[in-house]
């Protein structure tokens, strides 16, 4: 039937723009951590913000069929040797990781890659959304 066939267009497109939505929330924020620290120290208005999001996110795909990764990708300034800011990056995401773990944040979703040791004047943490 036409009309059931335009309800499930209707209700696909809602989907597909809540998920885009949802992530572009979700890679807009950042977490900034002390400078040669990979300590998760006053995180709850992030978790405030981010975890809510990320369950939103994991409910609204599925609902659409897909399966969200959220990738966490820690950053380090210039201040340190490659080798150093490697490691702190990577200190950085895996920290985030376990602290989102420890709220709920189920960890199928959750994604941990290579460091990102390029950007100039950042000691944070950065999210990429994908979805499957």
């Amino acid at each position: 039937d036409q009309t059931e066939l335009q309800v499930e267009d209707s209700e696909a497109n809602k989907l597909a723009e809540q998920l885009r939505s949802l992530s572009t929330q979700i890679e807009a924020l950042r977490f900034k951590f002390d400078s040669g620290s990979s300590l998760i120290n006053h995180a709850e208005a992030h978790a405030q913000q981010v975890i809510p999001l990320i369950l939103d996110l994991l409910k609204t795909a599925r609902l659409a069929g897909k399966m969200p990764q959220v990738s966490i990708s820690g950053a380090a300034d210039e201040t340190g040797t490659e080798a150093t800011n490697g490691r702190l990056a990577k200190e950085r995401a895996l920290a985030m990781r376990d602290y989102l773990l420890t709220k709920g944040v189920p960890a199928v979703v959750i994604a941990v890659p290579m460091p990102d040791t390029g950007r100039r004047d950042e000691r944070s943490i950065h999210y990429q959304v994908d979805l499957f």
